[in-house]
Order: C-alpha cells, then sequence, then structure tokens
C-alpha cells in the first residue's frame, strides 16, 4: 500500500476504536499492530481496558508484539483463565521486562498447566537467557520422541526466534552424543 493508504487504513482503525460494537472493537485491536502510526499504541493500550475480555487480550496481544509492557497486566489476568493461557504466556514471553518475566516463572509454578503453556512460558525465559527456562523446556523435552511434549517444546521454539533455534540445536547434538549406538 502506499503511505496515504496506510495512513488513511490507520485513520479509520483510530475512528472505529471506539465503535460501540465490541467485534468491531476487536478487530481494531486485531488489526491496529500491523499499520504503523504514532497514536496506534496508546490506543491499544485503551483497547487493553475495554470492558470485554476478548476486546483486551486481543489489544494486550497487539502491544505485546511491539514488546509494549502495557500488555502484561492484561495478560496476566488472561492466564488465570484456562482457554487464554497459551495466548497469554505468548504474549508475555514476547516483552522483555521483570514484569513479564516474573509471570512466566508465575505461570511455569502453576499446577495443572499443560504442556504447551509450559513451553511457551520456559521458551519465553528461556528467550532472554533465563536458566530456569533452559532447564524446563530441557525436562518437558523428556525423551526426544515424546509425542505432546515435542510437539509444545517445537511450537514454543518457533516462537523464540534464531536463539531458540540455536538451543534446541544444542540438545540434539547433546542427546545424539548420549543416545546408544
Amino acid at each position: 500500500l502506499l503511505d496515504r493508504e496506510v495512513e488513511g487504513v490507520a485513520e479509520l482503525l483510530l475512528d472505529s476504536a471506539e465503535d460501540p460494537d465490541m467485534e468491531v472493537r476487536a478487530q481494531v485491536a486485531a488489526l491496529l499492530p500491523q499499520v504503523t502510526h504514532p497514536g496506534s499504541g496508546d490506543v491499544l493500550a485503551r483497547l487493553a481496558q475495554d470492558a470485554s475480555p476478548i476486546v483486551r487480550l486481543q489489544a494486550a496481544m497487539g502491544l505485546a508484539e511491539r514488546g509494549d509492557p502495557r500488555a502484561i497486566p492484561e495478560l496476566q489476568i488472561a492466564s488465570g483463565r484456562p482457554a487464554d493461557r497459551l495466548t497469554a504466556a505468548r504474549g508475555l514471553a514476547r516483552i522483555d521486562s521483570p514484569a513479564a518475566t516474573s509471570a512466566l516463572h508465575g505461570l511455569l509454578r502453576r499446577k495443572l498447566v499443560g504442556a504447551a503453556v509450559k513451553a511457551a512460558a520456559a521458551a519465553g525465559l528461556a528467550g532472554r537467557g533465563d536458566p530456569e527456562g533452559l532447564r524446563r523446556l530441557d525436562a518437558l523435552l523428556g525423551s526426544w520422541r515424546s509425542g505432546p511434549s515435542l510437539h509444545a517444546v517445537l511450537a514454543a521454539t518457533a516462537q523464540g526466534g534464531p536463539r531458540m533455534i540455536r538451543w534446541l540445536a544444542e540438545i540434539a547434538a547433546s542427546r545424539q552424543k548420549r543416545a546408544p549406538e
């Protein structure tokens, strides 16, 4: 799109952020992170306090995509809802701040949290060099071919970028050295 077209889209989204229809506000929160506009971060922060939990989570994820710590309060709330835990963990993993790190450690300590959530939290910690995150990912892997845990770890490391891919390569190499011939 041309710059003037992007500007028009941004203005439309910013104007629609106050729409009475929750579905419109949720779509604004989903689309706004994809356009560059000076006011978009503040609008996402306002939407992260919307009356609708759907809008709040969508806006918090938009803020998280930018690494904006204003997403943390809503992501912490969402991490308490079983249906939203994985999304919250992935969002928190994108924010490099002490509060996000603490929230990720909290997800690892929770009982009755699935492997995918734990893997996303561990990958977020490992991605910032936290040894607990690396230890937990390694523990989740268990045996290299362990179905659901392997899937969860691979999905989480894919979110973590090149650093996590290097870590996964190191784990694979160390497991190959230990494997009986």
